[in-house]
């Protein structure tokens, strides 16, 4: 039951609370303000945990009708929840990007995309689910939400809660897998859409133009392609005049109609005249390979490289680290999949130059640790002409004193001041194409440009709330937060909520008390989960010690009777009774034998 909430102050509700789920320590509720509740999810909303709503002492008592938010928020976990409210409190404008689910090309641009836009939007992605459902994904950092919808049967609650989530711009990239009323979202949501060509989906149910044998079907004429759909038949049970004509309107409705090459474009609009097509390559992020040459000691810089290979993972850098060699000390973990570095093992001297040369990389880095007295590896880095990054240090700066293409760093540098000077001494190579109507490649940053330029990108809406009004709500997280403390240590916090705490500059100023109580709560929660779990383990490890004990004591047991049994088998009875054993088992099988007969 969602209950008012009053202010303490004057007349007038601020907002509505609804129970949203349970947990240890108290159920969570979910605020609403009256910015306005759509059905499916709300506008604007925080998680707060509250104790005990439904005392006499509680502002929560005056009855209220279910509110709308709740079976959509019976859905998530908390965590998601969280996700949710970061989400919702982002000041970003909010794309829907439509995909499909599998891989490949279309899957590639979606998350380059994704990730290019990262600074400007909140992109979420609506994905086939298989059997009957869709799933909306939207992650940040740390942040990941998923929530699955069963079509048509959840349909209403799909589009309101996409409304909730003030979605400024839909982004077609495929409809391969989904129902047919997705098409349909940008009407629903009254927002402009783009539709990005990665085949040719649009005049053809395969996609990619071929026949049942894997070859080029010629484009035939109607009847030609009326008999292909015989054999295969296209999604939503249409013939290809209705397919071509659905599309049609599709494109003929959309902003843009983006074509990464000319040849798909005038292939689709041999069919579909009359969109608004464009030509925009795929954006190309240029990874810079970077050599390491020679065994990789400790001394040699081992560690450094390393650090180095994990800044460019955690700042996304387009550097892979390339080492001609092996890792000669033990602390390495050449096994970790994250990070960009790699070890082609031991080489011969001789080999060295045509190494190089077949990496085609665009520098060398020396990591050095130590004071070198001449190095050979610097001799073959310095014939292969490529640029050179080494420490300002022994032997590295008197004998690369003359060489042009060269950059020092201090044998000590943090790893994201050598980074940062790979990436500049890289950047003297010539930079891909500027991204003019003439060249087939686009880099990031003109393709951002590009897709930007001419369309707009709506903000949310945030209505600010009055201090007044505020103050109550605000008290109540900052008890929870309070209570939190009180109950685990605030300083062993899980490491997804740094992250999570660092998104609080970009929710406005009176959703980060909330947050900050959400974080606070649910971190009580892990705690008590945890003191749980250890409770758990030392009961386990209290039967694990039992069950060794009694092993033990059947151990000796039974070392006892092996004792016993040895001496019977020593005795001289048992050696003068043995020859009367022997008749008695001969005995007993003739018996078995007679028996039978």
């Amino acid at each position: 039951m969602a209950r008012p909430l009053s202010a303490r102050r004057g007349a007038g509700r601020i907002g509505t609370v609804a129970r949203v789920g349970g947990g240890v320590g108290g159920p969570y509720w979910l605020f609403l303000d009256r910015t306005g509740i759509l059905s499916g999810i709300a506008a604007r909303f925080s998680l707060i945990r509250m104790n005990a709503p439904d005392t006499p002492h509680s502002p929560y008592s005056e009855p209220h009708e279910q509110s709308p938010a709740s079976p959509w928020m019976t859905r998530l976990n908390l965590r998601d929840r969280l996700a949710l409210a970061c989400l919702l409190h982002s000041t970003r404008p909010r794309l829907l990007f439509v995909s499909l689910a599998i891989g490949g090309g279309t899957e590639k641009h979606v998350q380059d995309l994704t990730h290019l836009l990262a600074d400007r939007c909140e992109v979420l992605i609506l994905r086939p689910g298989g059997e009957g459902r869709v799933l909306l994904e939207w992650s940040r950092g740390v942040e990941v939400l998923r929530i699955g919808f069963t079509l048509p049967d959840e349909w209403e609650a799909l589009c309101q809660g996409l409304q909730g989530l003030e979605i400024a711009r839909v982004h077609f990239h495929h409809l391969l897998g989904h129902f047919q009323c997705i098409a349909r979202l940008p009407d629903r949501l009254g927002v402009p859409y783009d539709f990005t060509l990665h085949d040719y989906f649009p005049i053809c149910p395969q996609f990619n133009l071929t026949r049942v044998d894997g070859r080029y079907c010629g484009q035939p004429d109607r009847h030609g392609c009326q008999a292909c759909l015989s054999e295969r038949p296209a999604p939503w049970a249409m013939d290809i005049t209705a397919w071509r004509e659905f599309f049609g309107r599709l494109l003929q409705g959309a902003e843009r109609v983006i074509g990464p090459s000319w040849d798909v474009i005038e292939r689709t609009r041999g069919y579909l005249p009359q969109a608004r097509y464009i030509h925009l390559p795929h954006p190309e992020w240029r990874e810079i390979k970077v050599l390491v040459l020679g065994r990789l000691s400790l001394a040699k810089g081992g560690k450094q490289l390393e650090s180095c290979a994990r800044d460019a993972a955690a700042r996304q850098l387009p550097l892979v680290f390339r080492v001609l060699g092996s890792a000669a000390y033990r602390e390495t973990d050449l096994s970790e999949r994250d990070l960009p570095w790699s070890f082609s093992g031991v080489y011969e001297d001789r080999q060295l130059a045509r190494l190089i040369a077949a990496e085609q990389a665009d520098l060398i880095y020396f990591p050095a640790q130590w004071p070198e007295t001449y190095s050979y590896t610097l001799s073959a880095a310095l014939r292969s002409g490529l640029s050179i990054v080494a420490p300002r240090f022994g032997a590295f700066e008197e004998r690369l004193a003359g060489y042009p293409r060269a950059g020092f760093v201090a044998w000590d540098a943090a790893p994201a001041v050598v980074n940062d000077l790979l990436l500049a001494v890289a950047g003297q190579i010539p930079e891909p194409t500027d991204g003019t109507e003439d060249h087939s490649l686009l880099s990031p940053h003109a393709y951002l440009d590009r897709y930007t330029a001419g369309i707009e990108m709506v903000p949310p809406k945030l209505r600010a709330v009055t201090s007044e009004r505020l103050d109550e709500w605000l008290q109540i997280g900052r008890s929870a937060s309070n209570r939190a403390a009180d109950d685990g240590n605030p300083s062993d916090r899980a490491a997804w909520l740094v992250p999570v705490e660092a998104r609080l500059n970009d929710a406005s100023p009176e959703a980060e008390p909330l947050m900050r109580s959400v974080i606070a709560a649910w971190q009580a929660e892990r705690d008590t989960e945890h003191a749980a779990l250890c409770e758990r383990l030392s009961h386990r490890d209290r039967q694990v010690r039992d069950q060794t004990t009694l092993i033990e004591a059947l151990r000796v047991e039974l070392s006892e009777r092996d004792k016993t049994i040895r001496a019977l088998y020593d005795s001289t009875s048992w050696r003068m009774t043995r020859p009367w054993r022997w008749m008695g088992w001969t005995l007993r099988r003739l018996k078995a034998r007679l028996d039978r007969f």
